[in-house]
């Protein structure tokens, strides 16, 4: 087996099912127009390549070159769901489906407001607010006196979409105020599109600070939306 195969079974056997191996160069005259994968990989220096994407290790591959290795894979793994999640909030927060502090004082009216705009923009049948309400009468879907994430209780949507009400002044959800409303329409076939921002989302909108500075960027779409991506990449 020559090097350049030994060196590739080592680092591909140390990480396991977390990558594989695209291209192997037994030599060092490449140009970064010749790679097609993600991350590079090499014993000697390499000119004009991206040293974001490159990892240098030592001719013999110590554990300290494997860690290196798995840190560089995690960090472009974090990055590569991070730019995916960016893509799919503008995708499920449109412009037209998103409310500034507007004066709309009560549950009610903030339901009946949202949901008239997915189903006017296409994205929810007419049914959906009044499954939207008959899940808000089950228990109410506030959050930490800051936030509600009303949804229906099935995946009817014909498009997913988040529509999104912000208001300075709290509006009494069922008793407690919130200041912020996303409300949530899941389309059956777009499971993973959910699966992938989902997560992210939970995180920022379960956490009281984060919501406040959603809160206080919610005057303009563009102010919100570019708020909610820094906060998703804490």
């Amino acid at each position: 087996m020559r090097y350049h195969e030994k060196l590739s079974f080592r680092i591909l056997r140390a990480l396991e099912h977390r990558a594989r191996l695209v291209q192997v160069f037994p030599t060092v005259d490449i140009t970064p127009a010749d790679i097609t994968a993600d991350i590079v990989v090499s014993p000697v220096e390499l000119k004009g390549f991206d040293l974001t994407r490159t990892v240098i290790v030592s001719p013999m591959l110590t554990r300290h070159d494997i860690d290196r290795i798995e840190a560089k894979v995690r960090d472009y793994e974090r990055r590569s769901t991070f730019v995916r999640a960016v893509t799919q909030v503008q995708q499920l927060m449109d412009r037209s489906i998103f409310f500034p502090d507007s004066g709309t004082s009560t549950r009610d009216e903030v339901l009946l407001r949202l949901t008239a705009a997915l189903e006017q923009a296409g994205m929810v049948p007419p049914s959906f607010h009044a499954e939207v309400q008959e899940r808000e009468r089950m228990s109410s879907t506030a959050l930490n006196d800051i936030v509600a994430l009303p949804h229906s209780m099935t995946m009817n949507a014909d498009r997913s979409a988040i529509a999104v009400l912000v208001s300075k002044d709290p509006i009494d959800w069922g008793g407690t105020p919130v200041n912020l409303v996303a409300l949530i329409a899941f389309n059956p076939d777009e499971r993973q599109l959910f699966r992938d921002v989902f997560d992210q989302l939970v995180v920022v909108l379960t956490e009281p600070s984060r919501v406040r500075r959603l809160v206080s960027s919610g005057t303009t779409y563009e102010a919100f939306v570019a708020e909610l991506i820094a906060l998703m990449d804490l």
